[in-house]
């Protein structure tokens, strides 16, 4: 994402577009739904969660979880990350407004007719 936004902003300076920690920010502020966030590998071959979480290199490539450049002796930094939406909040979320309530209920009354 911050790339492609990299990419437009020095192609069109005068667009205002958020870094994907700014997006991220927004989306957990006006829904309440906060990702959990996960360290995995740079190659993407696994997570480092459940069994592997206390792994320090990817057992299938053997590259490092960590980034040696970021990391300071007492807080490692994770070379890449992904996000997780739980969809607990995520429904919850929908079941607070009514239009989402009645359109979500749409499929049961029209196929009990």
């Amino acid at each position: 994402y911050n790339l492609v936004r990299d990419a437009t902003m020095e192609r069109h300076p005068e667009d205002d577009i958020l870094s994907h920690y700014c997006v991220k920010q927004a989306v957990a502020e006006l829904s309440g739904v906060v990702p959990i966030v996960h360290d995995m590998c740079v190659n993407t071959c696994l997570a480092f969660t459940g069994p592997f979480a206390h792994l320090d290199v990817c057992p299938r490539c053997g590259e490092s979880c960590w980034d040696a450049k970021k990391s300071k002796p007492m807080q490692k930094v994770p070379r890449q990350t992904f996000d997780t939406f739980p969809v607990g909040p995520q429904l919850q979320a929908l079941w607070c407004h009514p239009d989402h309530v009645k359109k979500m209920r749409w499929c049961e009354e029209h196929t009990q007719k």
